[in-house]
């Protein structure tokens, strides 16, 4: 695939139409600049998306975010609406790290506290970090937890860690439904996943999960500044991590499942990690600004 085949829609939309490959139930809708665009063409997580256009009950068309990447069977940074009762169930488009996303922690503390070598002092505070908080493939949690007590935090979420005092009101205000979710089920979550729970709590895990000082440059809209207590020259940390094996074994668990489900009804997966089975009766349903100076902690091979 190369540029010719997609349609321009204005300077950061492209489309790859319905008609480019047989069984295309929906457009790819790509939102990139011109230095983008030539690296999602070049990119394997395009073709993803295009196989995942193929599912049934996708409504409008397939997002693609400037930041997609490949996945393993639907790429990271895709969107798509599926119509109920009649579109699929795809545990792997969400990705296998359940809950993965970036959180940016800002703080009182100002750059001008830090002294005059501002580089030297973050990466003391970065080497700081790493030493305390475990990260990598192997890391382990510092925490005693478990597989009893995993089930209850998944059920409380950071209410949990609220009454653990590592955190506070204010960020239980700040996250979505307060920071857990009613209808968890950790009943519907394997031993396995459990066990990886318990041993993981708190860690960074590796590949592009990281922790990230950095200071704010500028602030482009002052009363969402002020809401999200970030000002001009103070310090802030962007963590990006996610459940690391807790939530990969649930979603493998379920793909397995689905795919046991699919057979079971004469369903062909085009690609097993990405896609489900439909939505149907008979089928079962499980649970389920970097600053300018920073400095990242990174590992491998994501988990």
């Amino acid at each position: 695939m190369d540029r010719t085949d997609l349609s321009q829609i204005d300077d950061y939309q492209w489309e790859v139409p319905a008609s480019f490959r047989e069984k295309m139930r929906v457009p790819v809708r790509i939102f990139a600049n011109e230095v983008l665009i030539e690296r999602v063409v070049q990119s394997p997580a395009l073709e993803q998306a295009i196989e995942v256009a193929m599912l049934p009950g996708l409504v409008g068309h397939l997002v693609v975010m400037p930041d997609v990447h490949a996945g393993q069977g639907a790429p990271f940074g895709v969107v798509a609406a599926v119509k109920y009762p009649v579109g699929v169930i795809a545990p792997g488009a969400i990705g296998h790290d359940v809950g993965s996303g970036v959180r940016l922690m800002g703080s009182s503390l100002h750059q001008s506290d830090l002294g005059d070598d501002l580089e030297g002092d973050l990466d003391a505070l970065a080497d700081e970090l790493q030493e305390r908080i475990p990260s990598g493939a192997e890391a382990e949690s510092a925490l005693s937890v478990n597989k009893s007590e995993i089930d209850h935090i998944a059920k409380s979420g950071a209410q949990w860690a609220l009454r653990q005092d590592m955190a506070e009101q204010d960020d239980l205000v700040r996250a979505e439904e307060g920071g857990r979710l009613n209808e968890a089920d950790p009943a519907k979550v394997s031993d396995e996943a459990r066990a990886l729970g318990a041993k993981q709590l708190g860690t960074l895990g590796t590949g592009e999960h990281f922790i990230e000082v950095g200071v704010v440059d500028e602030v482009f809209h002052p009363p969402a500044g002020e809401t999200m207590g970030l000002e001009k020259g103070t310090l802030v940390v962007q963590i990006h991590c996610g459940s690391r094996g807790y939530g990969r074994q649930i979603c493998t668990d379920y793909i397995e499942r689905h795919g046991r489900d699919a057979r079971r009804g004469q369903l062909r997966l085009r690609q097993p990690p990405g896609a489900g089975p439909p939505r149907a009766r008979g089928v079962r349903r499980g649970a389920g600004g970097r600053g300018r100076t920073g400095r990242r902690r990174r590992g491998g091979e994501r988990s």
